[in-house]
């Protein structure tokens, strides 16, 4: 009843229904599978251009189906050789289905019982972690998933790595060690910000940043009620802070030595005309 044949460019074609799926070839092997505490009735086709896999859940009613088209089977079949080649000579590991002088021998008619015995040793059901429903894959394509999983999460610890990196740099850019005289220890100020805290960065991790410098710099602070700009000047490596300059503060001790001076002298003529 399942049977069909058509007539396509001369040449019939058969056609074989199992249970409303009608696959495309002819029905090669039927087998049970046992899975994930299951059973399964598997059913493959073969035609000229693939290799077909059902499988039918006497409990549930479910039906699986993939297949794998003649290319690619060949070009797998010679990948599986050329991972395996040097365990072929160990008759004691061998597989007795495939051998090295009948790799690609596998595909020809004659050879199709063993073909159909290595083809069920890699038949995968399994439960799909993303749905929880079952699914029909090749060895081949649970393996390409486990690969593509490892270089994605290799790669995602490659990013998280380079991201710290790149934190930790920016740390050492906008974060300086300055130190704080009137507490005779150094604090942490963020240059962009001006925030400042008495622990290290923690991106810095068992790092440090170097002691400041002592040297005078030029600083900015806006006053929050006007809105005004104040120039000021700080020496971050001896924790001082002034808001003269340099040459201002060097006037105005010149001018405060000279007051004194002449108050000094003006002192002792005072005395010479008492005396």
């Amino acid at each position: 009843k399942r049977l069909m044949i058509r007539n396509v460019r001369g040449r019939p074609i058969f056609l074989f229904s199992r249970r409303n799926i009608v696959e495309r070839g002819l029905l090669i092997k039927t087998a049970v599978l046992q899975s994930c505490g299951e059973i399964f009735l598997l059913s493959m086709f073969r035609s000229p251009y693939d290799i077909v896999f059902c499988t039918y859940q006497p409990s549930t009613r479910l039906q699986l189906r993939t297949k794998i088209s003649i290319p690619k089977l060949s070009s797998w079949l010679n990948q599986s050789y050329a991972e395996n080649r040097t365990t072929w000579s160990s008759s004691e590991n061998a597989d007795a289905s495939f051998i090295p002088e009948q790799a690609l021998r596998l595909l020809k008619q004659e050879n199709q019982p063993n073909l159909i015995e290595w083809l069920v040793k890699r038949v995968v059901i399994r439960t799909n972690p993303k749905h929880g429903k079952f699914e029909l894959l090749f060895q081949y394509e649970a393996e390409e998933e486990r690969v593509i999983k490892l270089v994605t999460k290799i790669q995602s610890q490659w990013r998280r790595i380079k991201s710290r990196r790149a934190a930790k740099s920016q740390t050492y850019t906008h974060w300086e060690k300055i130190y704080v005289r009137e507490e005779r220890m150094f604090a942490y100020r963020n240059t962009i910000t001006d925030e400042r805290q008495w622990e290290k960065p923690k991106l810095l991790g068992e790092d440090d940043l170097p002691e400041p410098v002592d040297e005078w710099r030029t600083e900015q602070i806006v006053d929050p009620t006007t809105g005004q700009v104040h120039v000021y000047h700080v020496n971050y490596g001896t924790g001082q802070s002034s808001w003269l300059t340099e040459k201002e503060a060097a006037v105005l001790v010149q001018r405060r030595y000279r007051s004194k001076h002449e108050s000094d002298l003006i002192g002792k003529k005072k005395l010479d005309l008492v005396d």
